[in-house]
């Protein structure tokens, strides 16, 4: 059905379609690659979180503040899912770690839900989208 739709609406040109296998159609083969598109939009996503107050670096001042991060700063022995990077900022997994500040967690979530690249999302889609670059304890239930 879906080719015989294709075919109506291509009878009306003079068309030459030629197979390419997808070994030699390097150009159709690089955007078929999501990883490099992830990749991108990652980096557009954090380029957009450093027009507002630098919020990656109000991040690191508030973690160095905050109570509950040297709980697990000091207990990092013990546990595998957090992690020091090079400037000592905590990780969970891939996902920066948000401390328990109001005024940076509201800061975050107002730049989710206005950024250029999510089209005003609800808190599910906002939910989704944040968890991927940041983790705090109770995210879910702040977004909703």
């Amino acid at each position: 059905m879906r080719q015989r739709r294709w075919l109506e609406l291509l009878k009306d040109y003079d068309t030459n379609i030629q197979y390419h296998p997808g070994k030699a159609n390097v150009v159709a083969d690089a955007l078929s690659r999501k990883s490099g598109m992830i990749a991108g939009i990652k980096h557009g996503y954090w380029a957009t979180l450093r027009i507002e107050p630098d919020l990656i670096s109000w991040i690191k001042e508030a973690q160095e503040e905050d109570s509950e991060i040297w709980t697990i700063v000091k207990n990092l022995d013990k546990q595998v899912e957090f992690h020091l990077d090079d400037d000592h900022v905590l990780w969970q997994d891939t996902r920066l770690v948000v401390p328990n500040d109001a005024s940076l967690r509201e800061a975050l979530l107002t730049e989710a839900h206005s950024s250029s690249f999510s089209v005003h999302p609800g808190s599910t889609k906002m939910y989704h989208d944040l968890k991927q670059h940041f983790w705090w304890s109770g995210m879910k239930r702040d977004v909703a």
